[in-house]
């Protein structure tokens, strides 16, 4: 776990000599995208819980044939590992090529929209998005795509073709990335008073018709949700109650963007509505995180400016940005590091 703890202190390094202006904040983005592409794409096949399958899988596609490739299901990405290995290039070509699609705009989205750079990458870390960059790789590219859409939509002219492929792509490699289509409608209700509203009286339905909802399995199947029986873990409840949390905290506890200009974002309120809404599924049937993420993915964002634009004093806000980093460090070293089997860590070249 060495690696890890010199991430952590490397981030936190680089975000204290960022505060004092010691490097740009571009340059901090810069290089802390740099050192997670890095530690997600040159790790072992034996790191991440789902990596050694991928490996194996992208050994024996070298023997496939084009027309077997393009009746696979998430055909994009299945296209583009045949390519790879046909022009034998190394497995951990496609793990950095996935660590760098998904990280570079992440970090764009980062730089752009966030009011705590480290805050932001702790999230990543807190949250089981790092874990997870290092075992799917399939989802993983979806992500990024889905990022690059939603850095489209938002902006103040949206660029449509531009937008809708990056779409198309993300959804040939993995088609949950369906589920960002729902930043079109986030994009154009999150300004509206009632939306967060309805959000508040539709998030006790959903928990309790959870079950109920979890059971149209043909519709979530169609749109290529292979799904796995819960295996039990009472992660889905304690992510339910923080994503709960978070959401009411903005919508009681902030500045709206009319009253100063430190106010929390009305898409990013909107999307962590969205991810509370959803999280009961998950504790049904664990594979709909797999929806949830297009979602919460934008915590790094609303987090520090939840913290940001919360209605207190400056002496309370720097009180709970302290506890912030005390709660997203303990959240990582105690419960998130060990999950998706990242642990121990070996680069490629180490061996298991």
């Amino acid at each position: 776990m060495t690696i890890y703890y010199i991430l952590v202190a490397a981030i936190l390094l680089l975000n204290y000599a960022r505060r004092k202006h010691a490097i740009s904040d571009k340059a901090f983005c810069q290089i802390v995208c740099f050192l997670f592409v890095l530690i997600t794409g040159l790790r072992h096949n034996s790191v991440g819980s789902d990596t050694t399958g991928y490996y194996l899988a992208y050994q024996r596609v070298r023997n496939l044939s084009v027309s077997a490739v393009l009746d696979s299901r998430d055909v994009g990405y299945y296209l583009f590992e045949w390519v790879l290995a046909h022009l034998g290039l190394p497995f951990e070509v496609l793990t950095t090529l996935a660590a760098a699609m998904f990280y570079i705009p992440a970090f764009v989205l980062i730089y752009r929209y966030s009011k705590n750079h480290g805050i932001s990458c702790l999230v990543l870390m807190a949250f089981n998005f790092f874990q997870f960059s290092m075992t799917g790789i399939r989802q993983v590219f979806a992500i990024g795509f889905s990022i690059l859409f939603f850095l489209e939509v938002f902006n103040e002219k949206p660029h449509w073709i531009r937008a809708f492929l990056f779409i198309a792509i993300g959804t040939a490699m993995h088609r949950s990335c369906l589920a960002a289509l729902l930043y079109i409608p986030v994009r154009m209700l999150s300004e509206k008073k009632w939306t967060n509203a309805i959000l508040l009286v539709l998030l006790p339905i959903t928990y309790i018709l959870r079950t109920r909802i979890t059971a149209f399995t043909g519709f979530f199947e169609a749109i290529g949700f292979d799904l796995e029986e819960f295996e039990g873990s009472g992660g889905g409840l304690t992510t339910y109650l923080v994503l709960l949390l978070l959401f009411v905290w903005g919508v009681l506890f902030t500045r709206r963007r009319k009253e100063n200009d430190n106010s929390v974002q009305p898409n990013y309120l909107t999307l962590t509505g969205l991810s509370a809404l959803l999280q009961p599924l998950v504790m049904v049937n664990s594979i709909f995180f797999r929806i949830v993420w297009y979602f919460s993915l934008y915590l790094s964002v609303y987090i520090p400016s939840l913290v940001d634009s919360s209605r207190v004093t400056p002496r309370s806000r720097v009180i709970i940005e302290v506890a912030l980093y005390i709660g997203l460090l303990f959240m990582y070293f105690s419960i998130t590091i060990s999950s998706a089997h990242v642990t121990p860590y070996h680069f490629f070249w180490q061996g298991a």
